[in-house]
């Protein structure tokens, strides 16, 4: 139930017989194991069926976009395209990373600044390139730098009617890390510390 677009088909003759019953994915999945080996595949797109040939570009939006939960609803050699967060990791890292475990007839877009991967080849392969590309470590976040310590200053109070070693034993409990100094000459409280 599909219409079939072929525009160049593949030079010779397939032949291929058995007695079992094939679902349309199925029955595709077998036509693509064959085709990839000779530079073609068959795109379905809603109720299209195109034979594409694989030597030249892909001819703009006519590989499907899938998530990956859709991956099972394809057969394993048909071609589509799946949309990967790299996260932080380094896109080169990401793309050296994956390409050993793609075809020949993969496309590969790494977008930096919204970190995202665009993947192009067979669907049997997407569930293991997403794997790799989540077992990268992404960098670790530098943490802030420690805050510059408040200046101290100097500061002089005068003493009129409090006990003078009372206020200094009271002050050191109350202002931890202040030099407080009492000069009884001039009865006055020196204190180097923080505002």
């Amino acid at each position: 139930d599909l219409s079939l677009v072929l525009d160049a088909p593949p030079p010779g003759s397939f032949n291929y017989s058995d007695n079992r019953e094939y679902s349309v994915s199925d029955a595709l999945d077998l036509l693509n194991s064959v085709l990839l080996t000779k530079g073609y595949t068959l795109i379905r797109r809603e109720r299209m069926l195109s034979l594409i040939d694989l030597s030249g570009e892909f001819p703009e939006g006519l590989i499907p976009k899938v998530t990956l939960d859709e991956i099972d609803e394809r057969g394993k050699h048909e071609l589509v395209t799946v949309e990967l967060s790299m996260g932080r990791r380094d896109p080169e890292a990401v793309k050296a990373a994956v390409t050993p475990l793609l075809g020949p007839y993969h496309k590969l877009l790494a977008v930096a600044p919204t970190r995202q991967l665009f993947v192009t080849d067979r669907a049997g392969v997407m569930s293991e390139v997403n794997k790799i590309v989540q077992a990268l470590p992404e960098p670790q976040t530098p943490s802030p730098p420690p805050p510059k310590p408040e200046p101290k200053e100097l500061k002089i109070y005068p003493i009129d009617k409090a006990d003078p070693e009372s206020l200094l034993s009271i002050l050191k409990e109350l202002v931890a890390g202040a030099q407080l100094v009492y000069d009884p000459n001039l009865n006055q409280l020196n204190a180097n510390a923080t505002a």
